[in-house]
């Protein structure tokens, strides 16, 4: 019994010594519908998901001279014990501690040009290839300077292309290549000198952003009454209220909360509840960690 013991024991140290912190967190869009998982939560997708990796915290320190120059963004998608993709590109590191990569761009997006430089389709090809079943995949980020290479993310999400779908992810693919050099801004301008005239549409539309400001605005005031959710700790939660509006409160700060007329408003910190609102609180702060 007491061999059984130490083996036991032995074996768990041998599983947490593997394990893997999470820091990386992911958006997936799908459609109209953005679902933001937050941080250190598993997440799925689909066949014609867009898909984006965020992280606040990297998992070692970067090199001060790493920090505003340029570097090798490596991120390496693993499916059991093989890597299946390396997604690479050259941009500069990073001086803060949130930012975000496309895995899986939007090729329809407007995002400028300046913004595209982790834009391809290869990760998109891959997913083609994989045998229909829900697959695990394990993400690592790494940078890279002179020799120098050092991991600062690492997460997992679950890719899901077990039922029938319409989309040619080839297609997919072949498109995001295409518009990873598409410049709106260039577009947009061209376009605004030959049909309108700049000074013309420029006015044009900020009176209707004004107007659109305050429609919103109003319509919003209508609909629901704001609560301010106060952090008070360092660490970073997902928020959600009554299960569905999502919101990220990232280290000490505040974030403001929507919650429709009439009704209350359970706040939960992690999916643990941590405050219960109604419209008597409108305009008032709650602490959702001391």
């Amino acid at each position: 019994m007491k061999n059984l013991f130490v083996t036991c024991i032995a074996v768990l140290l041998i599983s947490i010594s593997f394990a893997q912190e999470k820091n990386l967190g992911f958006e997936v869009t799908s459609g109209n519908s953005m679902m933001d998982y937050g941080y250190w939560k598993e997440a799925t997708f689909y066949p014609g998901s867009f898909l984006l990796t965020y992280y606040d915290n990297s998992l070692q320190t970067i090199p001060e001279e790493f920090k505003g120059k340029e570097v090798v963004f490596y991120f390496e998608i693993g499916l059991a014990d093989n890597i299946i993709h390396r997604h690479v590109y050259t941009s500069n590191c990073p001086e803060y501690k949130y930012w975000k990569v496309n895995l899986i761009p939007d090729p329809w997006d407007n995002v400028s040009i300046v913004f595209r430089h982790d834009w391809n389709g290869n990760f998109v090809r891959v997913l083609h290839s994989l045998p229909q079943g829900t697959h695990l995949l394990k993400v690592s980020t790494f940078l890279e300077k002179d020799g120098q290479r050092i991991q600062t993310g690492y997460g997992e999400i679950t890719y899901d292309n077990t039922g029938e779908h319409s989309v040619d992810l080839l297609k997919m693919a072949d498109l995001i290549d295409q518009n990873s050099t598409f410049d709106p801004e260039k577009e947009m301008g061209e376009w605004i000198e030959k049909y309108v005239g700049r000074d013309a549409w420029r006015k044009a539309n900020e009176a209707d952003m004004a107007q659109s400001d305050k429609e919103d605005a109003e319509r919003e005031a209508k609909n629901y009454y704001k609560v301010t959710a106060k952090n008070n700790c360092n660490d970073s939660f997902t928020l959600t209220v009554n299960d569905q509006q999502t919101y990220v409160i990232n280290g000490k700060g505040t974030v403001s909360l929507s919650i429709p007329r009439g009704k209350t408003g359970t706040i939960k910190r992690n999916g643990v509840s941590v405050a219960t609102v109604s419209e008597k609180d409108e305009g008032s702060a709650v602490s959702i960690c001391n």
